[in-house]
């Protein structure tokens, strides 16, 4: 009897393993709930740059864990806010008078880096008036990177909405950020 058990224990096992695996993936799930700030794969962050900032350059970290970053799509946009006017400004792009900003961030440590620089020479700008931008505005949008086109589908979606990525508001009327 004890031998019939032994036995036929490591054989149920096994057939459990073997009728419960199958090399097929199931149907894909439905999608998640909106967020706190609108669609769950969608945030959005704003970085506060200090007062006394005068350019040319502000780092910060991206508050997503850098072995996610590979997933998101990142887009960044300056914030001026002048007499209770706020003006959104993408980066990398044309901002304030004859400045331009650049955008770059290292996807291994989540660390970024804004660069202001004047149009006319290329020069760093060293000379913004205290206040000038009050912080960096980051929508991450996270997609499937081990799709085949991956951020390209994300781009594809976004053009046949017609939704213009260098302007905040569309972006954040798209996706409910706002």
């Amino acid at each position: 009897m004890k031998s019939i058990k032994a036995f036929s224990i490591p054989i149920f096992v096994l057939a459990l393993f073997f009728a419960s695996c199958s090399a097929e993936d199931g149907e894909q799930g439905v999608q998640g709930e909106p967020g706190i700030d609108g669609n769950a794969n969608v945030q959005r962050f704003d970085i506060a740059i200090p007062n006394s900032f005068t350019g040319p350059q502000f780092s910060f970290d991206i508050p997503i864990d850098p072995q996610e970053l590979p997933n998101y799509a990142i887009f960044a946009y300056l914030v001026r806010i002048v007499n209770g006017t706020t003006g959104v400004f993408p980066i990398p792009g044309d901002i304030v008078g004859d400045d331009y900003a650049n955008f770059l961030y290292v996807e291994n440590t989540g660390e970024a880096f804004i660069s202001i620089l004047n149009r006319s020479d290329d020069s760093p700008e060293n000379a913004l008036a205290p206040g000038t931008y009050s912080s960096v505005r980051i929508v991450a949008i996270e997609y499937n990177s081990g799709s085949k086109n991956g951020n390209g589908s994300l781009m594809a979606e976004l053009k046949a909405a017609g939704v213009d990525t260098n302007d905040y508001h569309a972006m954040a009327a798209y996706f409910g950020l706002e």
